[in-house]
């Protein structure tokens, strides 16, 4: 295997709402005890002062759609969401991953970068962060043999752990 194996995919895109779905999916695995016990809690409390069933209709539609917005844009700005939803085509290398967008090839992920990598039914979730990762569909890829040749080639090189035992 050479070090300078390079892939390229052909040119394609996600909407905006699919990857915000998948990360709405991934923060609300780890934090939907908070919304239902606030809910749960200011529901129970409306049954003794009708109040707090304002409040709770303050949260639901006006508190809970400004954090969608806000984690939306947090993550939205970051360089693995932008590029997942732009149309591109990537060429893959052991060092990386470079975008070709709008006619300019960008550098915007580092195999050291990743943390985990996960797959769904339809694409790679290549994570840099706990909430940020990089959408890599299955389509992207000419055959099914150059999508099988990334898994066996670059995802080994995205995953691999430093040495621990240095040659002295």
């Amino acid at each position: 295997m050479s070090d300078t194996i390079i892939m390229t995919t052909a040119t394609y895109h996600i909407r905006h709402s699919r990857y915000f779905a998948l990360l709405w999916r991934e923060i609300w695995r780890d934090w939907w005890s908070i919304p239902l016990l606030l809910a749960t809690a200011l529901t129970v409390a409306t049954c003794y002062d009708v109040r707090f069933g304002i409040v709770l209709l303050l949260v639901v539609f006006v508190i809970i759609p400004m954090l969608l917005f806000f984690v939306y844009y947090h993550y939205a700005l970051l360089p693995e969401c932008l590029y997942s939803v732009t149309p591109k085509s990537l060429v893959i290398d052991k060092q990386g991953i470079d975008c070709m967008a709008y006619e300019t090839k960008r550098h915007i992920l580092n195999w050291a970068d990743v943390k985990r990598i996960t797959t769904t039914r339809e694409a790679c979730l290549l994570y840099t962060g706990r909430y940020t990762f990089f959408y890599l569909p299955y389509d992207a890829f000419a055959t099914p043999a150059e999508r099988q040749r990334f898994f066996d080639e670059m995802v080994p090189a995205a995953l691999k752990m430093p040495d621990d035992k240095q040659p002295e």
